[in-house]
């Protein structure tokens, strides 16, 4: 471990210890150390006494003892991340001083580009085309706090001070001292939620990050792409265009949350419309206080001169208040005026505030040529320029809100309005395929318009119009860039679309982006078809000759895992993105795939960049989106270095695919068929395993929901603001993969990330001789193939069968846990022993010993909380208590912080 690292972790879990001493007394942290000994003493040699010693300290405990000592290790945990992520911020600073650049970083990006001969040309066409846009989305099963977070914050800010070794020995002590404070304030703060949590939370804590870091953070991170841009292609002219945009769907994701409302959607859009603008009145404001260049000393454009008469005209008592500054400061009065805009804006003044960003955006650049053009020109690429790159960003609506629905409650809304306006005999829903697209067709060619909501519809039909009708709105007020993306969840057909386009038509949306979501690895299966019957209808046609021929389309990481396991859901995405890239390049369609990753690995999550360089489709023309959730949004926006660094990776990772991958796959077309067609074999036998297990083992329900936490989940109000399921009754098939994922981190089994892969690869590896080697080869020179394995050891790494056992003990029918658990514990010894034979290590994780190390250390840390789980489990499915409740809720909380994955 590294030194720094060390010291922080002791210099904060000392202080926890000191705080549990005082507040709590010492029978207390003796019991805790206890624990943490027992815990320690069988991860390095286990045996059945030292186990039985643990559960009879375990079994002792009082509720009020274990709930404390929950809250012990939790806290631990929290401190022990913070540690971390102190640690990365710091190697982040290391590698800015090296001359060697830090992998994925934009310095090492164009490195690399410059190092391959591509020429300056193809990049610069590329950046021209460049679109990234992160989209925020609440996350079902985040655990931590906003009230914690602050707090965590601020320790971490006293931490990174103390890492200063010319501190003051009295500075030192009073950073100490602050940090004592602080945990004496975590020790006595409810770790959980009293309440549930409310949408209105969700879009406080999103707007949270982009306040904190993500606002600040653009034009650094332009400036340095640009440095490094300029120093490996000393003929490049110019600034960057912009690349990067934000989405939301927090207030907009309505698909199973009856909480989204069309009010809320519209709601939320003012809120971020305020955030964003009383930034840019702070923002000028700093900028009047600075432009104190006088006229005399520096003349200003006749442009700056003639916008200050118009000015003048529209604002006269601006004008009048102009007498405080000095007559020749034009730039602090040009300010002036865009402030007082800005605030005219903001209270909804049309008359004179700015219309558009564009005009603010005007303004400012009129400024900039003003300065550049009058001795003035680091002052043009300085603040004013920053607050510019802001404006281009984040526009008046800061991200753009997206609606999401599910193509059932879509379905059932156009079968009553086409009924409602006298189309269609027959009951939409009960029409084929086909008839649907053809009553559509006729449907858009009416002129049937609807303004309002007919009374006399079924709830779930007036929601739908009200969500048209509520965009309709947002861009009334905020414009088409504010909100105009509608997500149609298990799209199952073109029809889903077409009724997308009606329902668009039928309340006068002007513009809206219509984006199907493939979920199932059936659908995923089938959309090029899907998608090809879609362009080749006239009404869609006429629809994509307005969006310029572009379509996006949504690729579902989650529900295609839960569907058939981890290797078969990948290689169904890595498929599906090849073949509609094909499938559109015949129709002159420009695709943007939108990824819907998780946090986890079994959900799409883990390295989002090499996930993008290792699939050459991943954004084509370098136009990509991928969803950035709750825990994720946490670990890579709260930091400011760490938030940079994530957006650089995903910069280099798209330049890279397009114009260093892409390339070198098609040069290797006969080599990589040859592997597609391996993973074709793999994917079958894997998917076979997995849905053998899961979906067609009677026994399996049972086994799952007693020997993981997933009903204490479900009832816990752990699944934020939605809820868990998108149907009341929840079955296998209704629940959603994030608390799915959870669960299984809970009880350490994390089947969900690896189950499949090793009956795959043996069954495989046993058809001939020369397989395992080919095996090998995939894995050293495929991209694709080495992410997957990689992310797989990661988890066969973090799951533990010595605690997994422990659950599935909570089982209580024995012949249902004998038909299960040995099943799924040598397919998981199965699939380490042939991981480790494709991937030539010994061990797992061999190659990557900080995570090694790191997934070592916390075990016997992560150890009492489940053994504190499992005990008070059993004891409340017999007698269920509010203070048992709790007690389970704070460890699901410690766990999910332990393994750093909450689903």
């Amino acid at each position: 471990m590294d030194p720094a690292l060390r010291r922080d972790i002791r210099t904060l879990t000392s202080l926890l210890g000191h705080t549990i001493l005082e507040q709590e007394g010492p029978r207390l942290f003796r019991l805790i150390e206890r624990i943490r000994r027992q815990t320690t003493a069988i991860r390095q040699s286990p045996t059945s006494s030292k186990i039985s010693r643990l559960r009879r300290t375990i079994r002792t405990l009082s509720v009020p003892e274990a709930t404390k000592i929950a809250r012990a290790f939790t806290i631990y945990f929290q401190l022990v991340n913070l540690a971390e992520e102190q640690q990365r911020i710091r190697r982040l600073r290391a590698y800015e001083q090296q001359p060697t650049p830090l992998a994925m970083s934009g310095r090492a990006c164009f490195q690399e580009l410059r190092s391959r001969r591509v020429p300056l040309a193809h990049l610069t066409r590329l950046l021209r085309s460049l679109a990234i846009q992160p989209v925020l989305t609440a996350h079902p099963t985040e655990v931590k706090r906003r009230t914690t977070m602050d707090h965590l914050l601020e320790i971490a800010q006293d931490l990174g001070a103390l890492d200063h070794s010319d501190l003051p020995t009295r500075e030192r002590d009073r950073l100490t001292a602050r940090l004592r404070e602080h945990l004496e304030i975590l020790w006595q703060t409810n770790e959980a939620r009293q309440r549930p949590l409310t949408v209105a939370d969700e879009i406080s804590n999103t707007l949270f990050y982009f306040e904190r870091t993500i606002l600040p953070l653009i034009p650094r991170l332009y400036e340095d792409l640009e440095r490094s841009l300029a120093q490996h292609y000393r003929s490049w002219r110019g600034p960057l265009p912009c690349w990067l945009k934000f989405g939301s769907w927090v207030g907009g994701d309505r698909d199973g949350h009856p909480h989204v409302t069309p009010a809320v959607s519209t709601e939320t859009l003012r809120h971020q419309r305020r955030v964003i603008l009383r930034y840019y009145l702070t923002q000028v404001e700093h900028l009047i206080r600075a432009f104190s260049q006088a006229v005399n000393l520096a003349p200003v454009s006749d442009a700056l001169l003639a916008s200050l008469e118009q000015d003048q005209q529209v604002l006269p008592a601006v004008a009048a208040g102009l007498a405080r500054y000095e007559a020749p400061e034009v730039y602090r009065k040009k300010l002036s005026f865009m402030h007082a805009r800005l605030q005219a804006t903001l209270d909804g003044d049309r008359g004179v505030g700015y219309a558009r960003p564009e005009d603010l955006l005007a303004d400012l650049r009129l400024i900039q040529s003003s300065l550049a053009a009058h001795r003035g020109g680091r002052a043009a690429a300085g603040r004013v320029s920053h607050v510019a790159r802001q404006v281009e960003t984040f526009g008046f609506h800061l991200a753009r809100i997206e609606f999401r629905d599910h193509h059932d409650k879509l379905a059932g809304a156009v079968e009553e309005l086409l009924r409602h306006i006298g189309l269609g005999a027959a009951p939409y829903r009960q029409l084929a395929e086909q008839d649907r697209r053809a009553l559509l067709h006729d449907a858009l060619a009416s002129a049937h318009r609807l303004r309002d909501i007919p009374p006399t519809l079924a709830p779930d039909t007036q929601d739908i119009v009200g969500q048209f009708l509520a965009l309709g709105q947002m861009q009334a007020e905020s414009g088409p860039e504010a909100a105009g993306t509608y997500l149609i969840s298990m799209t199952r057909g073109a029809s889903d679309l077409l009724a997308v386009l009606w329902l668009k038509t039928l309340t006068g949306i002007e513009s809206l982006t219509i984006v199907p979501l493939f979920e199932t690895l059936e659908d995923l299966e089938r959309a090029p078809a899907i998608m090809a019957a879609a362009w080749t209808h006239p009404a869609y046609q006429i629809y994509l000759a307005a969006c310029r021929h572009t379509q996006e389309i949504m690729l579902g990481y989650s529900d295609s895992n839960k569907d058939g396991g981890y290797l078969a859901a990948n290689w169904a995405l890595y498929r599906a993105e090849a073949l509609l890239a094909k499938t559109a390049a015949r129709h002159k369609v420009q695709l943007v795939f939108f990824h819907g990753k998780g946090g986890t690995i079994d959900r799409g999550g883990g390295m989002s960049h090499r996930a993008i360089v290792a699939q050459p489709w991943a954004a084509p023309s370098g136009r990509i989106k991928l969803t950035e959730q709750g825990e994720v949004i946490s670990a890579k926006y709260a930091n400011l270095a760490i938030a940079q660094r994530t957006l650089e990776q995903l910069f280099s990772a798209v330049a890279l695919s397009n114009l260093v991958a892409a390339p070198d796959a098609r040069r290797a077309r006969s080599t990589v068929a040859r592997w597609e067609a391996v993973m074709q074999e793999l994917s079958a036998a894997s998917a076979a395993s997995y849905r053998a297990l899961v979906w067609d083992t009677p026994a399996f329900l049972a086994y799952y929901v007693e020997s993981t936490p997933i009903r204490l989940i479900l009832e816990q109000g752990l699944a934020g603001s939605r809820p868990a399921s998108r149907n009341q009754q929840w079955t296998l098939a209704t629940l959603r993969a994030i608390p799915w994922v959870f669960s299984w981190v809970q009880s350490r089994q994390m089947l969900s990330a690896w189950y499949g892969i090793g009956t795959a690869i043996e069954a495989f590896v046993g058809r001939r001789p020369e397989a395992l080697e080919e095996l090998q080869s995939m894995y050293q020179s495929w991209s694709f193939f080495r992410t997957l394995l990689d992310n797989a050891q990661a988890s066969l790494a973090k799951a533990d069968f010595y605690i997994g056992e422990q659950y599935a003990q909570l089982v209580r029918d024995p012949a249902v846990r004998r038909a299960i658990f040995p099943q799924v514990r040598a397919e998981y010894q199965r699939a380490v022993r042939w991981v480790l034979a494709v991937t030539q290590q010994t061990m797992l994780l061999e190659t990557q010993p900080v995570l090694r190390h790191s997934i070592h250390l916390r075990n016997p840390y992560v150890d009492p909380l489940n053994y504190l789980q499992l005990r008070f489990l059993a004891e409340y499915a017999q007698h269920p208590t509010p203070e048992v409740h709790e007690l389970l809720r704070l460890t699901i909380h410690g766990i999910a912080f332990g393994m750093k994955s909450t689903g």
